[in-house]
C-alpha cells in the first residue's frame, strides 16, 4: 500500500507544459511592375536574439517541458524603405543552411523575422554562423545584402534536462516491484514454518 501511494505522490509531481507557438512571417507577395525597377535600400539589421532548444522554462527549472523543446530561433530586427512599397510589403531574402527559411523571401511581422534552426537544437552546441538578408521590393527588386553573425555558446552539458516523468515512473514501478516480491518472498518463509 505504501508502495503505491509513493507512485501516486511521484507521478503526481507538477510539471510545466505550453504549447510551442512562433510568430510567423508570411512569404513576400512579388508582382511584376515594369514601372518598378529601383531597389530598396539594404537592410538595416540589429544584432540577433537567439533563443535555444530547452531555454523555454523560464525560471522554472528542470520540471518544464513544452512541445518547443529541441527547436531553436533567431529574432532579427529588420528595417528597409523603398520608392513604391510600403515598408510591411518589403520582404527579406535569407541565406544560411542552418536556418529553415533559407533561399525564402518573408515579410516581418512587426519589423522582427523569427527564423527556426534547421534540425534540432538541444542548447548544448556552441552556434556560429552568418545570415546574408537582402530586402526585396514587392516588384521583385533585390537590395545589396547585408550580413549579421550569429553566436550562442552552448550549456555544454545534458545532464539536468528534465525527462518528462519517465525518470519517475521508472522508480515508481521498481518500487512497486520490489513491493510485491518483498511481500512474496515473506510469505513464502511464513508458509514453511
Amino acid at each position: 500500500m505504501r508502495a503505491a501511494l509513493l507512485c501516486l505522490g511521484l507521478l503526481s509531481t507538477p510539471s510545466i507544459a505550453a504549447a510551442c507557438e512562433f510568430v510567423d512571417n508570411r512569404p513576400l507577395d512579388i508582382v511584376a511592375n515594369p514601372a518598378d525597377d529601383t531597389p530598396p535600400s539594404p537592410p538595416e539589421l540589429s544584432l540577433p536574439t537567439v533563443q535555444r532548444g530547452n531555454d523555454y522554462g523560464g525560471d522554472q527549472g528542470c520540471n518544464n517541458s513544452t512541445s518547443c523543446d529541441g527547436t531553436g530561433y533567431i529574432g532579427l530586427r529588420v528595417s528597409s524603405s523603398d520608392d513604391v512599397s510600403s515598408p510591411d510589403a518589403i520582404g527579406y531574402r535569407i541565406e544560411a543552411p542552418q536556418l529553415a527559411h533559407s533561399g525564402q523571401v518573408l515579410v516581418a511581422n512587426g519589423g522582427t523575422l523569427t527564423l527556426i534552426l534547421r534540425g534540432t537544437d538541444d542548447g548544448t552546441d556552441d552556434l556560429r554562423f552568418t545570415i546574408r538578408i537582402a530586402a526585396v521590393d514587392g516588384a521583385g527588386n533585390v537590395s545589396e545584402e547585408r550580413t549579421v553573425d550569429v553566436r550562442s555558446q552552448g550549456d555544454g552539458c545534458q545532464l539536468a534536462r528534465g525527462t518528462s516523468g519517465l525518470g519517475a515512473l521508472l522508480l515508481a514501478l521498481t518500487l512497486v516491484m520490489r513491493s510485491a516480491l518483498s511481500r512474496r518472498t515473506r510469505g513464502a518463509a511464513t508458509s514453511r514454518s
